[in-house]
């Protein structure tokens, strides 16, 4: 909601400080202690530890707090240090307009009065996605448990290095504030990710969890070689599928199209009334349940139009170009 919405966590934190006896709110969107205590502690705090040979300092932009008295302690050390700030795709800090985002703690959709604008030499605009995958890579290869915010950071600052083409010769430090801890549901959940499109479907699974994953009928719909062709017309209109394999005694002999079907009935309206048999196409391709999504997306990209699933040595489910896509899309 806006910010002047009676909803909004700036206009409820207003009423309770107002309704609550004694109630009190620093507000660290104006009260001005917010950069302050960052200029009287962690400034010097970076200073003293890189020895005063930092080059850059970067950090998300929130409040403002952090950024406007880190890097007014920094300036009067050395005023050529580089003070970068990162913000989200969505924030009026870098836009126009206010847009949503998924990145929480930085960005806002105001100017509050906590940041100076004027001492932060350089912005760096980051996307949802990238920031919150390297969120997670950094928890995966460094042990860091951080949240969103953070991972934005480490972009913002990836960006700004190659984009000044810095050497190794330089000292830039990335501040990351904020624990992964209330990010557990979110972030570093698969399905929260997926369901947000920010990670990619895994095409590591097996083909047995695609066919468990499908909303409509998931045993395999065969016909036999000795039944009619318009057997086989109504068994796909019936179950609305396009293609069936055609089996016999467990074995795959063949297959039935529904493109070819109507192509030959086109061509000679008796066909119908013949069996299976003297019309079946060759069978598709076989697979095991066990094998990966991405070889039954690399069969089905050589131009056959399914796949059939064999489990325990039998037919148990067929594929689809149209199944892998519907899978790729809900994962």
């Amino acid at each position: 909601v806006a910010p002047e919405s009676p909803e909004s966590y700036y206009s409820v934190a207003n009423r309770l400080a107002r309704d609550i006896p004694g109630g009190y709110q620093p507000n660290q969107y104006k009260n001005m202690g917010n950069p302050e205590a960052h200029y009287e502690t962690t400034g010097p705090e970076i200073w003293a530890q890189t020895e005063g040979k930092i080059d850059v300092f970067v950090a998300g932009m929130g409040t403002g707090g952090t950024i406007s008295g880190v890097a007014k302690y920094l300036k009067e050390k050395n005023p050529n240090i580089k003070i970068v700030g990162v913000d989200p795709e969505g924030s009026l800090y870098t836009g126009d307009i206010a847009k949503p985002y998924k990145i929480e703690g930085i960005g806002e959709d105001f100017i509050p009065e906590t940041i100076d604008l004027k001492i932060i030499d350089e912005m760096v605009v980051v996307g949802d996605k990238e920031s919150l995958l390297m969120t997670r890579r950094i928890a995966r290869e460094e042990g860091f448990l951080i949240g969103g915010s953070c991972g934005a950071a480490v972009v913002g600052a990836n960006k700004y290095i190659e984009k000044h083409n810095l050497g190794k010769d330089k000292v830039v430090v990335v501040l990351l504030p904020d624990s992964g801890r209330s990010y557990l549901s979110k972030i570093f959940s698969d399905n929260w990710m997926k369901e947000n499109g920010f990670l990619e479907p895994s095409m590591d699974t097996s083909i047995l969890q695609l066919l468990q994953s499908k909303d409509s009928v998931k045993e395999l719909i065969s016909i036999a070689p000795d039944k009619s062709v318009s057997d086989a017309v109504e068994l796909m209109r019936s179950s609305d599928i396009s293609q069936l394999p055609v089996i016999e005694n467990d074995n795959i002999i063949g297959s039935i199209q529904e493109s070819y079907i109507l192509n030959k009935i086109f061509e000679d309206m008796s066909i119908i009334k013949k069996q299976i048999r003297d019309l079946m196409t060759p069978p598709f391709p076989v697979m095991n349940s066990t094998d990966k999504v991405s070889s039954v997306y690399k069969k089905l990209s050589e131009g056959n139009q399914a796949v059939i699933v064999l489990n325990n040595e039998k037919p148990f489910g067929l594929v689809t170009k149209m199944d892998l896509i519907t899978y790729l899309g809900k994962n």
